[in-house]
């Protein structure tokens, strides 16, 4: 039952333990100090059946996730722990029930968001409930139990059109090198970016990948892939090597930065820039919000932005791959998947747009004969 004692400043104290730990209760009577053990018992009862308040768990789970993986990850997941903030603060975590997963899931295809989106918050739910599990010893996790809607909006990164293509190969000056080395070294947009002069070897016509630059808060942090394929050996192909051979800097200076890597918004600066001096551009309105003075007002203004972006050439060099019969294995590798399925389903796009390409020749050289 614990021990009740009379304190010196005239307060009563009565010590229960719960769980092998000891909770102190003070009060001016007895019948306030048993008022307050009351009440704290009636909340240990109510969590046992409904558990903790997500946004206890969430934000711990968080703080610690974000210690263990790259800054790349917790980019990709912030979006999904927001929505996962958003939409269960309030809830215990036992009233997060499948048909209440479910719900959010559903609200995802309502608004029109990609069905990666939803996949990625849905991962960050599953986490969090892991976390919890593990933490206070449960074994509930709603989110296996249910599925993403069927018919959800898929976001693919599609290649250059040909005229896109045509305009950026024909342009190689300037910025233009950064679409290059993404056409003929498959490399992604922080590979690109943490490439230095002495990662090629002129004389046996390699380039080595081994590392990698991600921003944050805009700034360049140059990090070890997170994993073993993205570091590889790929071949200087000789148009790549002729652009840059006129181009060599000292061994420690990056190819596109200089002394660092570019940051964030000089990256897409000098990219926006490059692609308005080739009629790869167009100028959007963009409505911004201001404030002077405690008061708020808008104000329009006219900024241009890309049709295309340099890491969209990436699906050049992986073109260039298929056309020259290169095989799965070799071209993963050669690509830096993880993962063959990853490379075969590039493959497989590649090879139905060319299907789609000969279907329209076929067709207009019916049409054009028939007359």
């Amino acid at each position: 039952m614990g021990k009740t004692r009379q304190r010196p400043s005239g307060l009563v104290e009565r010590t229960r333990t719960y769980d092998g730990k000891r909770v102190h209760f003070y009060g001016r009577r007895v019948a306030e100090v048993n008022a307050k053990i009351a009440a704290y018992e009636e909340e240990r009862r109510r969590l046992q059946e409904a558990g903790p308040l997500f946004e206890s768990v969430a934000p711990e789970w968080w703080e610690l996730y974000q210690q263990q993986v790259k800054n790349g990850t917790t980019r990709a997941y912030q979006g999904g722990y927001n929505s996962a903030m958003q939409e269960f603060t309030g809830h215990h975590m036992k009233e997060i029930t499948p048909a209440v997963v479910d719900n959010w899931s559903r609200k995802f295809k309502s608004r029109g968001m990609a069905g990666g989106t939803a996949r990625n918050a849905r991962s960050v739910l599953s986490l969090i409930f892991k976390y919890w599990c593990i933490r206070d010893d449960q074994v509930y996790n709603p989110v296996p139990m249910t599925s993403l809607p069927r018919g959800m909006k898929k976001t693919e990164r599609e290649p250059p059109t040909p005229a896109q293509l045509a305009a950026v190969k024909a342009h190689p000056e300037s910025f233009g090198l950064c679409a290059w080395l993404f056409m003929y070294t498959g490399c992604r947009l922080g590979e690109v970016l943490a490439l230095q002069w002495r990662d090629i070897d002129w004389e046996a016509g390699r380039i080595h990948v081994s590392k990698s630059v991600t921003w944050i808060h805009n700034q360049p942090v140059v990090q070890i892939p997170k994993t073993k394929n993205a570091v590889r050996i790929i071949p200087l192909l000789s148009p790549l090597r002729a652009l840059l051979e006129p181009l060599r800097g000292q061994p420690e200076e990056y190819i596109l930065g200089g002394e660092r890597p570019l940051s964030g918004t000089s990256y897409q600066r000098r990219w926006t820039y490059y692609c308005k001096g080739i009629g790869l551009a167009h100028y959007k309105i963009v409505t911004r919000k201001n404030h002077h003075k405690g008061k708020e007002y808008t104000t329009n203004a006219k900024v241009w932005e890309a049709d295309v972006t340099a890491h969209q050439f990436r699906h050049e060099f992986a073109s260039i791959l298929y056309e020259a019969n290169v095989g799965e294995l070799e071209a993963q590798k050669l690509l830096g998947h993880s993962d063959i399925t990853t490379t075969r389903r590039i493959y497989t796009h590649i090879r139905e747009r060319q299907l789609e390409n000969a279907a329209a020749q076929i067709e207009n050289y019916i049409q054009t004969t028939s007359k």
